[in-house]
């Protein structure tokens, strides 16, 4: 196989891994949008808003899958695609490691508030053993990887969002500290937000 086709299968095994990741995220997406559970700040997932913002950032996604406008030699297209492949699967691994761990739990939130869901659980084990925010981490991972599997456009705006991710994490911690209290500042002061302790 040529270079060119290792980077295609690639390119088409990471959107058939996007697209079966995005199937296990829908659901818990679809939660965030019914009105129930509690609100912190405010939530802006209404059904319509979410539907119109999905469509949007799609939509703008769509335009801008154009290729940036870089030339890497075929040693350095080589050099992008085996950093490339393992940091994205990594990333879709926290991803889903992530959803899974936390089960019913699972919502959506906005840099501004979130709706907790009912009967919402500290989830402690699995990833959030290791990291309070797993599947954010995971997405600074699967970002870097798209960026450059696929550089393009599009790639180039998924990564340039991800400071977004800071602000909703530290939301959810606000959340999860005054829903939570003891139990919350336990696990905060065990467990770090993003990077794992190495263990002595």
């Amino acid at each position: 196989m040529t270079l060119d086709d290792w980077e295609a299968a690639a390119r088409r095994s990471g959107a058939l891994v996007a697209l079966a990741v995005g199937a296990l995220l829908a659901p818990g997406v679809a939660a965030s949008a019914r009105d129930e559970g509690r609100v912190v700040g405010r939530p802006i997932l209404g059904p319509v808003r979410l539907a119109i913002l999905a469509a949007g950032w799609f939509g703008v996604a769509a335009l801008l899958w154009r290729p940036l406008p870089i030339r890497l030699s075929p040693a350095q297209r080589r050099i992008a695609l085996l950093v490339a492949v393992p940091t994205y699967v990594a990333g879709m691994v926290a991803v889903v490691t992530g959803r899974l761990a936390l089960g019913r739990s699972y919502r959506v939130s906005s840099t501004v508030g979130l709706r907790l869901a009912p009967g919402h659980v500290l989830v402690q084990s699995g990833p959030y053993g290791i990291v309070r925010h797993p599947m954010y981490v995971g997405l600074f991972l699967a970002a870097a990887g798209t960026l450059l599997l696929y550089r393009t456009w599009a790639t180039a705006l998924f990564v340039a969002e991800l400071p977004a991710l800071v602000a909703r994490a530290r939301v959810e911690d606000r959340a999860l500290a005054a829903e939570f209290g003891p139990a919350w500042a336990e696990y905060r002061d065990r467990v770090p937000t993003w990077f794992p302790r190495l263990r002595t």
